[in-house]
């Protein structure tokens, strides 16, 4: 049996990569909130360090393997020492008070989370100082909340920005942008799409299998691996539903064209 569960995954990737793989919806569960984001803003490509293969101090591979065979022993028999935090009210309170101001969401979520967060952070920080009385001091604390209010802030930027909606709020807006091309698109797009030559010209109606053909191509339809043509189907159904487009009927498709298309003609809603 494991006694004292505890496990730290470190990952690196992409900003567009990452946000890719998580939605509104992964914060739900309270695994995400669990996660630090450490961003880095630069865009010049940083230079090789000059440093690299240069071994770590003494010193400093002594204290590591101190503290690795300390808590080596303090494993196997069973045991922890507990980390002395004088300011845990202190910090809980204060992020427990901004959470309930906060609108329902991701960030409030994180929110909730953050004072924890703060102390694990802070006690890590002592352990390191001083393993065997490890005491959080108010640098330890600092600098933990640092870390975790600049987390949350990245979040903050990410939801104003339509990255941590819910995969279901991110389809509305491809479908739009989708149609919002197509309606501005050339004829050779259009074309290139399978679009009916009578639909090249103009720039009110779109066939249905030309916007589902293009919103596959975008998140979160791309990288769906399951029920995506229903997925995609979905989306066009719930956008005439909400009037944001309206599907022309097999009498108004033969009175305009003499013939209707697999897929249907759509034009745009009373509530585009």
């Amino acid at each position: 049996d494991i006694v004292f569960p505890a496990v730290t995954i470190f990952g690196e990737s992409t900003q567009q990569e990452y946000y890719k793989a998580i939605s509104g919806d992964s914060f739900a569960d309270g695994f995400v909130p669990r996660f630090l984001v450490v961003t880095h803003q630069g865009t010049e490509i940083q230079p090789l360090n000059q440093h690299m293969g240069m071994p770590p101090s003494k010193a400093l591979l002594e204290k590591v393997c101190r503290v690795a065979q300390y808590t080596t022993d303090l494993q196997v028999r069973e045991q922890y020492i507990e980390v002395d935090y004088p300011y845990v009210m202190e910090v809980d309170e204060r992020y427990r008070a901004k959470a309930p101001k906060m609108p329902e969401g991701p960030l409030r979520v994180v929110q909730t989370r953050a004072g924890l967060t703060v102390a694990k952070i802070a006690a890590l920080l002592a352990i390191g100082e001083q393993h065997l009385r490890p005491q959080v001091n108010r640098l330890h604390l600092e600098w933990a909340m640092r870390l975790v209010d600049a987390s949350s802030h990245e979040l903050e930027i990410r939801e104003a920005s339509g990255d941590l909606s819910t995969d279901e709020d991110r389809k509305q807006p491809a479908l739009r942008s989708v149609v919002e091309d197509l309606m501005r698109a050339d004829l050779k797009t259009l074309a290139s799409l399978g679009s009916p030559p009578a639909l090249q010209t103009r720039r009110d109606l779109l066939a249905g299998r030309v916007i589902i053909k293009r919103l596959s191509r975008r998140a979160p339809f791309r990288d769906m691996e399951r029920d995506k043509d229903r997925a995609l189907a979905q989306a066009l159904q719930s956008a005439c539903e909400q009037d944001i487009l309206q599907r022309l009927s097999e009498q108004q498709c033969k009175e305009l064209f003499g013939k209707t298309w697999k897929g249907g003609i759509y034009g745009l809603g009373e509530a585009w």
